[in-house]
């Protein structure tokens, strides 16, 4: 997920977050063992990465993300399963690392094989619905901004139009799309 803005170090929530995260963090450690999940509080950009470090799949949410006031424990699952369906999600590619799944498959993966071994393996369910109200006024925020330097370039994916892509998360996403827009 990118949002590539920061949190000002007078917002967030660290105190009151730090026994969701770590419960977050474990659950999915436990669900996804093949996978390692990292906390990087003390960077306050509002992002959230996979990223293979040291021959190991990852995923790491960063602080501005992570303490966030506008987020809870549905949307920061959301985007755990999102990062980590990056690894484990099949299908297209994305076009900026080919080792790792599309946005658009991503979120296919967290809504349907994430969310259900998830919930087998820990209790914890996916509240897709309240993520994407709580994601809500981040997200348009963050396309209000325009596009960051990263996507310089207009693209056409759903999953660059909150909008859109809301709306396909709301459905609960159950095929898996045959190739990515970004690619067409």
């Amino acid at each position: 997920m990118l949002f590539s803005n920061f949190l000002p170090l007078d917002r967030g929530l660290a105190g009151e977050r730090s026994a969701v995260l770590s419960a977050i963090t474990a659950d999915f450690q436990t669900a996804f063992p093949g996978l390692r999940f990292e906390l990087r509080l003390d960077c306050r950009v509002i992002n959230a990465q996979a990223i293979v470090l040291d021959g190991k799949p990852s995923v790491l949410v960063y602080g501005g993300l992570a303490l966030h006031p506008t987020l809870a424990e549905a949307s920061l699952t959301f985007v755990f399963l999102h990062e980590a369906g990056h690894h484990l999600g099949t299908g297209p590619r994305s076009p900026y690392n080919v080792t790792l799944a599309c946005d658009c498959i991503a979120d296919q993966w967290a809504t349907t094989q994430g969310a259900q071994t998830l919930l087998r393996n820990t209790g914890r369910r996916l509240q897709i619905e309240q993520a994407l109200d709580e994601l809500h006024c981040l997200m348009s925020e963050s396309e209000a901004a325009g596009p960051s330097s990263s996507q310089n370039v207009p693209l056409p994916c759903w999953n660059r139009c909150w909008l859109r892509r809301r709306q396909a998360l709301g459905a609960s996403l159950t095929s898996r799309p045959e190739r990515c827009e970004l690619l067409l």
